[in-house]
């Protein structure tokens, strides 16, 4: 899908792909877009506070490379989740963008 300027779900995907592939605590990548908005959802192990909140920080590399664009995300730490369903938080129709290249 496309949103504003041509900007696509894929290009802001790929990007944060890049920026998170070699964080060890990565586990996937989900995105969506929506009418006038980017939606990720950084799936990770069990991580703790300071590595979640880094994580967070790293969407200003999507700010700076897209800076008309709006992206909301959601890091999915499964320290916060007892019994951890990934359907049950990432909504259907996310697409899951591969972190590292074939």
């Amino acid at each position: 899908m496309t949103i504003a300027h041509g900007l696509t779900l894929f290009e802001v995907g790929r990007t944060f792909a890049q920026a998170v592939r070699d964080e060890p605590a990565v586990k996937s990548l989900w995105a969506s877009a929506h009418r006038d908005y980017f939606e990720l959802w950084l799936v990770t192990a069990p991580v703790d506070a300071d590595t979640e909140r880094r994580l967070y920080g790293l969407i200003e590399l999507l700010f700076e490379a897209f800076p008309d664009a709006r992206i909301r995300l959601h890091v999915i730490n499964r320290e916060a989740f007892e019994d951890f369903e990934l359907t049950s938080i990432v909504p259907r129709g996310a697409e899951n963008i591969p972190l590292r290249s074939s």
